[in-house]
């Protein structure tokens, strides 16, 4: 079996040296905006996999190239409208992405639904998710949490999203780093950064610890260090 592991930016990483045992693993995931440099020590100099949202703004600019795989996690609103405006594909945020990038591969909407109804999220009506997306593309999500919130969404993260993936293509995964299903808020390499209202609205902490659980209690995932945000600081061989 090929072996996975899901990296978070959350600052519990740093609480333990697991840098080694990270990049023994056959296949590597990080989100969005890591970082390596200063840090290989406890979370690994090996990347195998970009996760990344669909959100320019919300992510940094790096050449994906670099990677085996840009792996793109959208939301099924996302997923509705490019395939609903196929003849306006180009203008989308989801194609442009992916266009030119031979190595990007987008997680399938089968898969995206199954995370999100298996975390108990909303999969939205396709009439009322458009009119949505539509807002979103003009807007992003920084600017219209409010109707997100009000309409009754919220959407698995980008880091859920990813997890659920490794789970369906390889069968299981390991996590570490994911302070945000405890509510910790921060990144490893920015500890004094706080969690934005508007992802507050849109995400569900609680959720996504229900879908963790779940996937661990059926021996489909399990922890890099158990407890490691609240444990001390460690090596792990």
């Amino acid at each position: 079996m090929i072996s996975v592991v899901v990296i978070g930016n959350g600052p519990s990483a740093l609480k333990t040296r697991c840098g080694p045992k990270i990049d023994e693993f056959d296949v590597v995931v990080r989100l969005n905006n890591f970082r390596l440099q200063g840090y290989e020590e406890h979370v690994g100099s090996k990347t195998t996999i970009w996760a990344r949202n669909v959100n320019a703004g919300d992510v940094a600019t790096r050449d994906p190239n670099q990677f085996d795989e840009l792996l793109i996690c959208p939301q099924l609103l996302e997923l509705r409208w490019a395939a609903h405006l196929r003849w306006f594909s180009g203008l989308l945020p989801l194609t442009k992405l992916v266009k030119g990038v031979p190595n990007a591969r987008v997680v399938p909407a089968e898969v995206v639904e199954r995370v999100t109804r298996e975390a108990g999220l909303s999969t939205g009506w396709v009439a009322r998710g458009l009119l949505l997306q539509a807002a979103l593309t003009i807007a992003g999500y920084r600017g219209v949490a409010w109707i997100i919130e009000t309409a009754g969404f919220r959407f698995p993260s980008t880091g859920l999203i990813a997890i659920g993936y490794c789970i369906e293509r390889y069968g299981h995964a390991t996590i570490h780093g994911f302070d945000g299903l405890w509510e910790q808020e921060g990144e490893y390499f920015d500890p004094n950064k706080r969690v934005e209202q508007w992802k507050r609205r849109v995400h569900s902490t609680e959720a996504e610890r229900r879908y963790i659980l779940r996937q661990r209690n059926s021996g489909k995932l399990d922890y890099l260090v158990p407890e490691s945000s609240t444990g001390p600081l460690e090596d792990v061989g």
